[in-house]
């Protein structure tokens, strides 16, 4: 909950089915205010929806309705979905380059996450400061963040989020000029999206790999990763990926 999905270029029909039936169920008579604000929260993350002002209704209708509700489940529950509101517009804001704003709705996010002990929620947040921390040139802070988002995602065994901080990890360490601990970040990373088949993440992690490979004038390697890379990026249709394995490849050989 609370993060755009970083490859989602487009819907297929089962996804497009859905979005459709969580509509028809937004314009349901009576709805209760957590039903209401579930539905607007999943339409927005699954279309995916880049407006702050949709996101900044859903946390203000939040909001006004944790003010008279009694502390309960259902509480918690709006608790999440303002949270992940305020995430929302924190990503928002860093694409638009707004990085103070962003921060800003980073923790205020983390903030309720930690008031309510959602470690999922925690992890992610501790994540995306962590790299606004990371390009603003604090790289030493920006993983000291990552390292304490893995933590949280291992101790619930959240595998997508485990691969995401390690991937995360894996680039600042290689930043930093550390090219045995951005390997073994970046392998370990590469082994939990095999496991669970994420095949985006599987080519993604086998670019950077196959770059790392590259920068440390590793030829033969980088070659082999990045056609592993481009191998799986045209399995999925992904053309972005597929111009950047080819680009990379052609730069090689030439």
């Amino acid at each position: 909950m609370g993060l755009f999905s970083q490859n989602s270029i487009g819907q297929s029909y089962s996804e497009q089915t859905t979005v459709d039936s969580l509509y028809s169920e937004l314009k349901k008579d009576n709805l209760a205010d957590t039903t209401y604000i579930k539905l607007l929260s999943e339409i927005g993350e699954q279309t995916p929806i880049f407006r702050i002002s949709y996101w900044d209704s859903i946390a203000k209708f939040s909001e006004k309705a944790i003010a008279v509700i009694q502390p309960t489940q259902t509480l918690r529950t709006l608790q999440v979905y303002l949270a992940g509101a305020l995430n929302n517009i924190g990503y928002i804001y860093k694409q638009k380059g707004a990085i103070p704003m962003a921060l800003d709705y980073y923790h205020k996010s983390l903030k309720i996450e930690e008031e309510i002990g959602n470690k999922s929620g925690i992890a992610s947040s501790l994540n995306n400061i962590g790299y606004i921390i990371y390009n603003q040139g604090d790289i030493s802070l920006a993983l000291e963040y990552c390292q304490k988002s893995l933590k949280l995602e291992e101790e619930i065994g959240n595998k997508p989020g485990i691969a995401i901080s390690l991937i995360s990890i894996g680039h600042f360490h290689e930043h930093q000029g550390d090219a045995f601990q951005a390997l073994d970040a970046y392998h370990k990373g590469l082994k939990i999206y095999e496991e669970i088949e994420n095949k985006y993440g599987i080519a993604n992690s086998l670019n950077n790999i196959g770059a790392l490979h590259d920068n440390q004038g590793e030829i033969a390697l980088a070659l082999e990763y990045y056609h592993k890379s481009l191998k799986i990026q045209e399995e999925i249709g992904n053309k972005l990926g597929i111009a950047r394995s080819l680009a990379h490849i052609s730069e090689l050989l030439l």
